[in-house]
């Protein structure tokens, strides 16, 4: 009897030692799992557009009040200032190192340096010296390094056209106190919004502020007479 219960606590024994090797083979052969992407710095596009020109165009942090650099890629649509809003060019371009922006037949304007409202008039400049107009210009900045873009212009406090982040819920008069407000001592109430595809007429802010749809590129006039 004795003998027999021994027999059963070895059995218990080598049967507990088996499975305890069997879950360190589990362990060892079970593959450690891949870390999950660190996601923190992926960058806010516009959507349905990606300013990146090709794989070696690097993003660079952008603010609209700073000056360029070269590395930043901007989204511009360039049309004559006239009822016609004939196109002279549309697409993205990055700056180069030299400070230069290739625009095709537009030329290659040096920006790099330059704060964005200065750039624009560059640009502008560059299209009648290249001989595509003899027309005033609109550039419309659609954005910069994916940030969507609006231009707020004319009689301003500021002294020069102010360029502000995009979004869907700004207003007309949102969009001008942002800016600064018109001068001091003005006694104008009008404006004009200029986008990509056409351009309006409001007496003023809060008629604007009923019926104009803003738009990434577009323009807010603020006319300094009216």
């Amino acid at each position: 009897m004795k003998f027999r219960f021994a027999l059963i606590l070895r059995l218990l024994a080598l049967m507990v030692s088996i499975g305890l090797c069997a879950c360190d083979t589990l362990k060892k052969v079970t593959p450690s799992l891949p870390k999950l992407p660190d996601l923190t710095s992926v960058k806010r596009l516009l959507p349905g557009h990606l300013d990146q020109v090709d794989a070696q165009d690097p993003n660079i942090a952008f603010d609209p009040r700073a000056p360029l650099q070269p590395g930043h890629t901007l989204r511009l649509l360039v049309r004559e200032d006239l009822r016609s809003a004939r196109e002279l060019w549309s697409g993205i371009s990055v700056i180069q190192q030299d400070g230069t922006l290739d625009l095709g037949k537009g030329g290659t304007p040096k920006i790099g340096g330059l704060t964005l409202d200065r750039a624009v008039t560059v640009i502008g400049s560059s299209f009648r010296v290249a001989g595509r107009t003899s027309s005033p210009v609109l550039v419309h900045v659609i954005s910069v390094e994916n940030q969507p873009l609006l231009a707020v212009a004319g009689d301003l406090a500021a002294g020069h056209t102010v360029y502000l982040p995009f979004s869907d819920e700004l207003t007309p008069s949102q969009a001008v106190a942002y800016a600064g407000g018109r001068r001091a001592g003005s006694t104008s109430r009008a404006l004009y919004l200029a986008t990509p595809k056409d351009e309006r007429y409001y007496r003023d802010l809060r008629a604007a502020d009923l019926s104009a749809k803003l738009q990434a590129g577009a323009i807010l006039e603020l006319a300094a007479h009216l």
